[in-house]
């Protein structure tokens, strides 16, 4: 039996060859280690798709619940001054708050920078004693958003 040193060890010589021979073959990898690859990352990549979707839309709705609360305390400093609720109904932002003014001529309330709505509805109930207002989100299944003087929810 003929011996080899590999590695400072004394090995024989089949096991040598068995050696030689596998380091040659060994070249890349197999088609299913790289679809195994690919199918891993594909996973991952479409999770954080996912996460980074739901997270705009929980801004979208955060931002749209922002703006609902923001009608609300104007009207509430309308109620206060008027001593009631304003009694036009409106089914546009622009409008709504063009209507919400002090005994001094000035706006309650600045239109809302950004869209953070598709639609919007200021409904007076009771002759001015309470309203409704409902919005929109603009996220991906459209999340109604509902106010009135008490509460405020989806």
């Amino acid at each position: 039996m003929f011996l080899h040193y590999f590695c400072g060890i004394q090995i024989a010589q089949s096991t040598f060859t068995m050696l030689t021979l596998r380091k040659n073959h060994q070249r890349g990898f197999t088609i299913l280690e790289l679809l195994t690859v690919v199918v891993i990352v594909a996973i991952i990549a479409n999770l954080a798709v996912v996460r980074f979707l739901s997270s705009q839309d929980r801004a979208r709705i955060a931002a749209a619940t922002g703006d609902v609360f923001a009608f609300k305390k104007a009207l509430a400093m309308y109620d206060i001054d008027n001593g009631s609720f304003s009694k036009v109904d409106r089914n546009a932002v622009t409008p709504f708050v063009q209507d919400l003014l002090d005994p001094n001529g000035s706006r309650y309330m600045t239109l809302p920078k950004g869209s953070n709505f598709a639609d919007f509805t200021y409904d007076s109930q009771q002759n001015g004693d309470t309203y409704l207002i409902t919005v929109t989100a603009r996220d991906r299944v459209g999340t109604k958003i509902y106010a009135d003087p008490a509460r405020t929810w989806r």
